[in-house]
């Protein structure tokens, strides 16, 4: 594609400079722009891309597009835009030769569970003749190729520049996690889903959202997005509006339209008994742990059902899947039961509490902390359902940001009556090496918050930490391997 045929697109005629050059693709961050692409310098709330423009010309940049109200001219091709941050999906989608049409798209919303979902999903449709590509929280890949994820759900353009490239490896399927932030800020733009799944609405970004309606009125947006199927948790008092506002939404859960119980869970996996309405029954065995985790399979069972897969094979597909980073994921080549989560929300941690009250046939021992400078109503919360279901506790740092540690552990502490089970270990590293000492035999971990993140950040600063290695490292000095 030629600038020129870029302008006419965009409905442009402006003399630009060469407008024969080829465009190689579209960024709207300096830092990934390649030879032949096009600049988008977006004014955004912390940082402003007009700033970036030199950097981006430098990496080759051959067309900067900017703001019709931009000041700046650069000393470089360019054009101005009205209203540059509502066209980005159509400018892209131009660009990308429309990716997003060559393939259908499942979207999966909610607070909890999402990735693991999506997970699933993913290995019912590639075990049953599909190619997907996945977008998420731990990653976005498409076959063996991954791609770094530093969104839950990326901006616009990367989402399509990702769709392209799934395109180009032969997929036919992209299943992605849709966050609250993502569908206010309308990053999936003009895309229509394929098929919609709705997890459950818990405490979480609320100091975005300001409150659990505001929050809510963003997570069902996708289903207004939606053509095809939609599912909806029937056990969640949130799932239930989606099925009654939604006609043709489709109700999963322990009584729904995809119906469950739970038959055994142990700390070798699940097995649930499912049924897709009366047209099919059966059992669903997991190696995830964790009864929390019937819903994510219920859930992407229906999802692989409406899809067109059949409700047997679908069922099949689901077995022998380990574990997913950082999802309640044991850590081995270690003697004592440990765990790591992602929990970093009141239900999530519950929900892992839970699980290692039913499988432990000793003491739970729970490392936690709060992220700075987000949601504060959370931590006493997580603090009191802590208290409920740990026999142990150790506070400690987790993502400080530019908060202090020790007074997010405080605003922890207030949700915690007066009880000896409290330890504060400001640092995560001592706190892991703390629970491992203190854990018996017959004793479980817990090491929640962070799941799979490698990066640690405290005060603007981020630093090499994975739980899961911290852990082996401590396990070999205390050789309790």
């Amino acid at each position: 594609m030629k600038i020129a045929d870029f302008l006419k697109e965009i409905r442009l005629d402006v003399k630009t400079g060469n407008e024969d050059a080829e465009i190689t693709g579209i960024s709207d961050d300096s830092r990934k722009v390649k030879a032949g692409h096009v600049f988008l310098a977006l004014k955004g709330k912390s940082k402003n891309g007009e700033d970036y423009i030199n950097e981006a010309i430098e990496r080759g940049s051959v067309l900067i597009v900017l703001d019709r109200e931009s000041g700046v001219v650069p000393p470089h091709p360019h054009v101005k835009v009205d209203g540059l941050r509502d066209r980005l999906w159509d400018i892209a989608s131009f660009v990308y030769a429309q990716p997003d049409k060559k393939m259908k798209v499942i979207g999966v919303t909610g607070t909890n569970g999402k990735t693991t979902t999506v997970f699933l999903i993913e290995k019912i449709l590639r075990e049953n003749g599909f190619k997907c590509g996945v977008i998420g929280t731990i990653e976005h890949r498409v076959g063996d190729k991954i791609f770094l994820s530093n969104n839950t759900t990326p901006g616009c353009v990367e989402i399509l520049s990702l769709f392209d490239d799934f395109v180009k490896e032969g997929a036919d399927v992209a299943v992605m996690e849709v966050s609250s932030h993502a569908l206010e800020q309308n990053r999936t733009g003009n895309l229509s889903f394929y098929g919609s799944i709705f997890t459950n609405l818990g405490h979480d970004h609320l100091d975005y959202h300001r409150d659990m309606e505001n929050y809510f009125m963003e997570k069902k947006k996708i289903f207004s997005k939606t053509d095809g199927f939609m599912l909806a948790n029937n056990d969640d008092r949130y799932g239930k509006i989606i099925i009654k506002e939604f006609p043709g939404a489709k109700s999963y859960g322990l009584k729904a339209d995809f119906s469950f119980k739970v038959v055994s869970s142990s700390l070798g996996g699940l097995e649930i008994e499912a049924s897709a309405g009366k047209k099919w029954k059966g059992p669903i065995k997991s190696d995830l742990v964790g009864g929390h985790n019937a819903y994510n399979l219920i859930s992407s069972f229906a999802a692989g059902v409406e899809f067109g897969i059949d409700p047997g094979k679908a069922a099949k597909s689901l077995g022998h899947l380990s574990h997913i980073s950082g999802r309640l994921e044991r850590v081995k080549d270690i003697s004592i039961v440990t765990f790591v989560d992602y929990a970093h929300t009141p239900d999530a941690l519950e929900k892992a509490l839970i699980s290692m009250k039913e499988l432990s046939s000793g003491k739970v021992i729970c490392v936690f902390g709060c992220g700075g400078n987000r949601d504060k109503e959370k931590r006493p919360k997580m603090g009191s359902i802590a208290e409920k279901y740990a026999d142990k506790i150790i506070l400690t740092a987790d993502n400080s940001r530019w908060e202090d540690t020790n007074l997010i552990i405080k605003d922890i502490l207030s949700g915690i009556g007066k009880t000896e089970k409290i330890d504060v270990e400001e640092n995560r590293e001592k706190a892991i090496e703390a629970a491992l000492k203190y854990a018996g035999k017959k004793d479980f971990v817990l090491i929640a918050g962070r799941g799979h993140e490698t990066l640690m950040e405290i005060k603007g600063q981020y630093f090499p930490f994975n739980d899961a290695e911290i852990i082996r490292k401590k396990a070999r000095e205390l050789k309790i391997v």
